[in-house]
């Protein structure tokens, strides 16, 4: 009398199986959220989110230790957006994360960054060309600043559908190694952007 019970136990199992197995390729049929429009340029992109970064690194003649990311993060649909300095951080390919720098950092190295900064005053801007009617042009979000007001909060509302700005990793290691990173971008957003640096 108990078989019959145990085998529709186990066929029903199984039709649960199957169907969760069925259900699963679904997932996989999502679009890659990531792509590569351009040499050093990411974009990640859903139905909410639109996200371009890239990076300027600069060894040699410059200070080596600082990795320059600049990056826009448009909202495309839903609600309000905010981002913090705390939100961003880098993952390096050994996966140590390291987290953006802080203000202090960048003022006391300010002297070692002109350099850069120099040199990427005469930047193309390749992030302002990937977004309709060029809404992500100014830099509005400024959580490094030479003088000024220093957001530490950046809320896509207040300023507009974008967000935007210069974002400056240290690596405590002295230099920045070839290799894959990810950018990781938490809060609101919860994204992630490979980074190649050659």
């Amino acid at each position: 009398m108990r078989t019959p019970c145990i085998a529709s136990a186990a066929l029903l199992t199984g039709v649960l199986l199957a169907g969760a197995a069925r259900a699963q390729p679904a997932s996989d049929d999502q679009p890659d959220p990531v792509s590569h429009p351009e040499r050093d340029v990411v974009e990640y992109r859903t139905d909410r989110l639109q996200i371009l970064a890239t990076h300027y690194y600069f060894p040699g003649v410059h200070d080596p230790r600082w990795l320059l990311l600049d990056v826009a993060i448009a909202v495309r649909s839903g609600g309000p957006l905010t981002v913090t300095p705390g939100d961003f951080s880098i993952v390096r390919p050994d996966g140590v994360e390291l987290p953006l720098a802080s203000q202090r950092e960048y003022r006391e190295s300010r002297a070692e960054l002109l350099p850069m900064l120099l040199v990427l005053h005469e930047r193309r801007d390749v992030i302002r060309d990937h977004f309709p009617g060029r809404i992500c042009s100014q830099r509005n979000m400024r959580f490094f600043v030479d003088s000024g007001i220093r957001q530490t909060v950046a809320d896509a509302n207040s300023v507009g559908p974008c967000l935007r700005g210069d974002l400056f990793f240290a690596e405590p290691t002295g230099a920045w190694d070839s290799g894959a990173y990810t950018l990781v971008v938490g809060g609101d957003v919860d994204a992630r952007l490979p980074i190649e640096i050659h």
